[in-house]
């Protein structure tokens, strides 16, 4: 929860830049892109390392795919910065419903802990 709120902090708060170049990314000069690349891998090592602590303690649902839910969490974040009209919408909200929509969305519930959901199975992509 703590790494949502940062990237949209730092998103649509604290760095014009960071803002600039989600929305431009794939339109920087070659000669540009390699930095931006290598910065882009490294920081989407820290969310992988995240993703797979919370897979290891149980906390992502099995039937979901790390790498899919990391990608999808990453571009609705990055995608906040298309929509977000700061006259209406407030940081704080918007950072309080991406943390909910990742927190219940991906989350093992009570109910399949006790029902033993957690297993080996892979998604459909990995078989």
């Amino acid at each position: 929860m703590t790494a949502v709120e940062a990237h949209l902090r730092h998103e649509l708060e604290i760095s014009d830049y960071a803002t600039a170049s989600i929305r431009n990314s794939g339109q920087i000069p070659q000669h540009l892109r390699a930095r931006q690349l290598k910065e882009e891998t490294s920081y989407g090592r820290v969310w992988r390392r995240l993703f797979n602590s919370a897979v290891a303690e149980g906390q992502i649902r099995a039937d979901l795919d790390p790498r899919y839910v990391q990608l999808l969490v990453l571009g609705a974040l990055n995608w906040a910065a298309e929509w977000r009209d700061p006259r209406r919408d407030s940081v704080d909200d918007i950072v309080a419903n991406a943390q909910s929509l990742v927190r219940h969305g991906l989350g093992v519930n009570e109910e399949s802990r006790t029902r033993g959901m957690r297993s080996t199975r892979k998604s459909p992509g990995r078989r």
